[in-house]
């Protein structure tokens, strides 16, 4: 019983580990056909004046949208795909502070930009901005992730604590 609990702990650790190691992508996600949004627009705001628009998109999802319009890197997480860049302007470039956000009909968004399903007619804003700068005054995604990674570490825990007291218990 006690090496049962010692390989549940292991298989828990490393699935754990996988995880939370992001892996940079560059592929297109796949798209519901019947779930999908129509006459969505899309506004890159570079932050230096700078807008491109794309009107008439499609998609599932935020990233969807996004994906079909501009050359998009990424790194995937339990919780979602964090923007990292955006047609080659990365976040935090050359120390700038500034990091890509997405706004959903004037909101800033709450989830990942894969998990946030689209509606018809939606308006998507990705902008090129430090959190400071926000025009909502919200946080940024950054510290959304670093809140994802805090909570599966307590997760984590929380089960290591309770294969051990009952690998104790089966003693």
């Amino acid at each position: 019983m006690r090496r049962i609990a010692v390989l549940i702990t292991i298989a828990f650790i490393s699935s754990i580990l996988l995880v939370q190691s992001p892996t940079t992508a560059h592929s297109s996600s796949t798209i519901s056909k019947e779930r999908t949004a129509v006459n969505i627009e899309l506004i890159i705001d570079y932050g230096n004046s700078t807008q491109q628009v794309f009107t008439g998109l499609s998609g599932l999802t935020a990233f969807d949208a996004l994906d079909q319009s501009a050359s998009v890197v990424y790194v995937e997480h339990i919780f979602g795909r964090f923007v990292t860049a955006i047609n080659e302007v990365a976040n935090n470039a050359e120390g700038n502070g500034r990091y890509w956000q997405f706004w959903v009909n004037g909101e800033l968004a709450p989830i990942a930009t894969d998990f946030y399903e689209l509606t018809d007619g939606d308006r998507i804003l990705w902008k090129y901005c430090s959190p400071e700068n926000a025009s909502t005054g919200s946080p940024s995604n950054i510290s959304d992730l670093w809140i994802g990674l805090i909570l599966i570490a307590c997760f984590a825990g929380l089960i290591i604590g309770i294969a051990l007291l009952v690998n104790r218990r089966l003693r």
